[in-house]
């Protein structure tokens, strides 16, 4: 009764913060919510529970010293302006810039946040004591209910099990192998497009390239996406529509953990099916054709691997999908993957593989277009590279390249393809600060920050990455340079955490 009573709370909040946001397509549900006795019941359980949540997450602060931007919105919170396709991109540099590397913010219903991008704080967070500091539930859940149960979002000994199932595929040995794959892929690419002048969509052409390296290299799988006349692939489009979705249905991200508690999988799939939400529905429409190019793939290697199918060189797959299917049979039936979860694989590294690459490649080529001089000295590396070496650059002479490896890095570091992260505390924690942060008073006298179990915490990339007192006074310059020079006594000290150099 408890949940069915919940759920129906749950639905009717949602219902009505979609009407607000105009995405109801049901005429007799958006008459419903038109009457005045139902919005006035909704609201004044909605305000009951607002005042309730808003009392208790005031008594439960532990951020009351820090300073920080005021709210608009007491139901909301900055929860639009972090979300929000195009005041989101400028977000973190303000952030910075006003309040330094450490500020509170305000969560739904007035819950005091920790917004950050200290060094030493995202070190504790991030590599020190990151089992104390997870993403929160309703990513988690988000990841879950799209692709299903993966590496992304798995915890503890389970996500131990599938780094090891997975980690033999990312060796040095495979990566030679991509790395031919994907310049056979990027020369098909530029051959098909001619040797034309005329102007070329940079991003759509690195998302096509991207999507077919990341089949081919990783899957051994191609989407279609090099043949000549092919103008739209249903899997790029469904990508890039569950994004948008995401953004837009933002108002659901709050409440989404609770939701997927309610009834069984079935159920929930029925209810979903009958929302009158537009996004909603296209939401759906869009998982289920990633689905289907999953299921795909897997029956396909699956097919390959029980038939043990050797490529020339007399190995099993050289891909992503075939080491993963190798190694799954290889560990102990206990720790194996099962159907669902190899298959949720799939789409977790195709999504965060083939947008992320994409967008970093396609901001590389526009700032070289902005800076030509920079632009020259690469080319001339890579043409004396190819002078000593010939037409194709093998994997390691290719990272052999200084000032190409320096390019990469800079544009990373200026435009990270996630701009932040989040992470909720496991417990109460007592988080160290490099740089002291600013107090409501305006006094830089805070040097660590005491945070309470459940409290959300932003974890600035973007503001870690443009902070002048970690990389000087031209931060926000484009300086390839500031790689092949010693790295400043300020960066060394800062212990940024980073898998590829300090970013």
């Amino acid at each position: 009764m408890i949940r069915v009573v919940s759920f129906c709370f749950l639905l009717s909040a949602t219902l009505l913060v979609a009407a607000v946001m105009s995405d109801l397509d049901y005429g007799p549900v958006a008459t419903l919510l038109s009457c005045p006795t139902t919005l006035l019941i909704v609201s004044l359980i909605l305000g009951f529970v607002a005042c309730a949540g808003f009392s208790l997450a005031k008594s439960a602060t532990a951020l009351h010293e820090l300073d920080g931007p005021r709210s608009s919105s007491l139901l909301l919170g900055h929860l639009q302006l972090f979300f929000d396709p195009i005041k989101g991109m400028t977000t973190q540099n303000e952030l910075l810039n006003t309040y330094g590397s450490v500020c509170k913010l305000k969560g739904v219903l007035g819950a005091d946040q920790l917004w950050v991008s200290d060094p030493r704080a995202m070190h504790e967070i991030l590599v020190k004591s990151h089992q104390q500091f997870l993403q929160p539930g309703s990513i988690t859940t988000w990841m879950d209910l799209l692709i299903g149960p993966n590496v992304l979002t798995a915890i503890g000994h389970k996500h131990k099990t599938q780094r090891k199932i997975l980690n033999p595929a990312f060796t040095a040995t495979h990566m030679r192998n991509f790395c031919r794959k994907l310049q056979e892929i990027i020369k098909l690419k530029i051959q098909a497009q001619g040797g034309n002048t005329g102007v070329v969509d940079m991003f759509k052409w690195l998302n096509v390239a991207a999507l077919e390296m990341m089949g081919q290299a990783g899957f051994g799988y191609s989407f279609d996406a090099l043949k000549p006349g092919i103008e739209e692939i249903d899997y790029l489009n469904a990508s890039h529509a569950i994004r948008t979705l995401i953004f837009k249905l933002w108002y659901v991200t709050p409440i989404l953990p609770w939701l997927v508690r309610i009834g069984s999988a079935r159920f929930r799939r029925v209810i979903v099916q009958s929302l009158p939400l537009g996004s909603i529905q296209a939401l759906r429409n869009a998982v289920d054709v990633l689905n289907v190019v999953a299921v795909k793939i897997y029956h396909l290697k699956k097919e390959e691997s029980d038939k043990l199918k050797f490529d020339s060189d007399g190995q099993f797959g050289r891909d992503v999908m075939s080491s993963l299917l190798l190694q799954n049979n290889m560990v102990a039936p206990e720790e194996a993957m099962d159907e669902e979860e190899i298959i949720s694989e799939v789409n977790a590294l195709i999504l965060a593989a083939h947008e992320s690459t994409s967008a970093a490649l396609a901001r590389v080529i526009k700032v070289l277009a902005e800076h030509p001089d920079i632009q020259s000295k690469l080319r001339n590396e890579i043409r004396e590279a190819h002078e000593a070496y010939g037409e194709e650059l093998s994997y390691d002479q290719l990272n052999s390249l200084t000032y190409l490896d320096a390019v990469c890095r800079e544009s990373l570091r200026l435009y990270a393809p996630a701009p932040f992260l989040i992470r909720v505390a496991q417990e109460d924690w007592t988080i160290p600060l490099l740089y002291p942060g600013k107090s409501g008073r305006g006094e830089e006298a805070i040097t660590q920050v005491p945070v309470r179990k459940g409290s959300f915490i932003y974890l600035s990339l973007d503001g870690a990455n443009r902070d002048k007192r970690t990389w000087g006074e031209d931060s926000n310059v484009f300086r390839p340079s500031r790689w092949v020079d010693p790295a400043p006594l300020s960066l060394q000290a800062s212990r940024m955490p980073g898998i590829y150099s300090s970013l």
